[in-house]
């Protein structure tokens, strides 16, 4: 997680190799603004993958403290962002979501000592 404790999405994919470039292009361009378009969504950090692992792309979108991760990735624009990448799926495999958010502890369960 980021240091303010906001929630993290991360996303983690192989893109076919002759494509690559492409797919850069494009998520800068336009799956990039759309997703810092999702409400709560303040940063998105594409990272580069070390050569030995096979996923060769990963993004992490940094959400706002308190962020409702849930609703916001059932919003229209959290929409409009999976639909961007319908064009992508022929090259895309092995992706994965990763969500990261802190816990409170439940009253029932607060240590007092």
């Amino acid at each position: 997680m980021f240091a303010d404790g906001g929630p993290v999405l991360i996303v983690r994919a192989h893109v076919d190799d002759a494509m690559l470039a492409d797919f850069r292009r494009w998520f800068r361009s336009i799956q990039l603004p759309h997703m810092l378009d999702v409400p709560g969504v303040i940063e998105a950090r594409p990272l580069s993958v070390p050569k030995q692992h096979d996923l060769n792309w990963m993004v992490i979108y940094h959400f706002a403290p308190g962020s409702e991760v849930q609703a916001a990735l059932q919003s229209e624009e959290a929409r409009l962002a999976r639909d961007d990448w319908t064009a992508w799926s022929r090259y895309v495999r092995d992706i994965s979501f990763e969500v990261y958010a802190s816990l409170a502890p439940l009253p029932a369960l607060h240590h007092w000592n």
